[in-house]
């Protein structure tokens, strides 16, 4: 879908339906891969609902961290994420007082669903006080978050690497052929905040990653050619697996 035509269609769908849980201070941004041109015809709609007065909105569901107003209106879903203000400021204030340490990445505080909202509010088009969006925005450090993101996507990968190794010498193979894309998926972010951009999301990631990164920059072949590893659980190549494990981690180790 055109992006023209979806700003459209979210604009109806403010008018309609949204505006009534929008006071004069909140703000509003289109979020996510439809934003973002990385999108398809069955693509959700994400919005984000920032506001001082979250447990005042109407919300359809909660996953676990956030409640979400669901919902769809002329065939299309809308998913939007109701974000406390305060709260985010806090998270923005742990981001810019950052101390990079690769070996105590789980002491960041801040969970992935936290970086990847901050992504989300830098790469975000404004719909609703624009005025707002632009201090907030303006008050995210782009380098500290980039250290934030390589901090706990080397963590992750060097701890689920380790797995890997006790998962071959305990023939565990379908844990391996579950941790091999999050690996791939480490060293993608890893790469894009080493190039200083910042972004979380895994779907079409390999997309992102050819359209921000040049040729000249890096070489986007040697990661095309991890990014088309598979292990198979069923019949497992482990002459293969450590020649993956090898070339991924060699390509990891060069961004530490």
């Amino acid at each position: 879908m055109a992006k023209k035509f979806i700003m459209e269609c979210i604009e109806d769908y403010i008018i309609q339906k949204l505006n009534k849980d929008i006071t004069i201070d909140d703000i509003v941004l289109w979020v996510g891969f439809t934003a973002n041109g990385l999108s398809n015809a069955y693509s959700d709609i994400d919005l984000l609902l920032i506001t001082a007065n979250p447990y005042k909105k109407r919300y359809t569901a909660y996953d676990g961290e956030v409640n979400i107003i669901s919902e769809i209106y002329n065939e299309m879903r809308y998913d939007v994420e109701i974000i406390d203000k305060m709260q985010l400021l806090q998270k923005i204030g742990k981001i810019n007082t950052y101390q990079n340490n690769t070996n105590n990445f789980h002491d960041l505080f801040l969970s992935e669903h936290d970086l990847d909202l901050i992504c989300n509010i830098i790469h975000a088009t404004c719909l609703k006080n624009a005025t707002e969006y632009k201090r907030i925005k303006n008050n995210i450090s782009n380098s500290f978050l980039c250290a934030c993101i390589k901090t706990r996507y080397q963590g992750r990968f060097y701890n689920e690497l380790e797995d890997i190794r006790g998962f071959i010498s305990q023939k565990k193979y379908y844990n391996i052929a579950y941790i091999i894309p999050r690996l791939i998926v480490s060293l993608l972010l890893v790469l894009l905040s080493h190039f200083d951009f910042a972004w979380i999301k895994e779907k079409w990631l390999l997309n992102y990653v050819e359209r921000e990164i040049s040729q000249s920059q890096f070489n986007i072949n040697k990661v095309k050619e991890l990014y088309s590893y598979h292990f198979d659980p069923n019949n497992p190549d482990l002459k293969k697996l450590n020649h993956f494990l090898s070339k991924i981690t060699d390509l990891m180790n060069k961004f530490a």
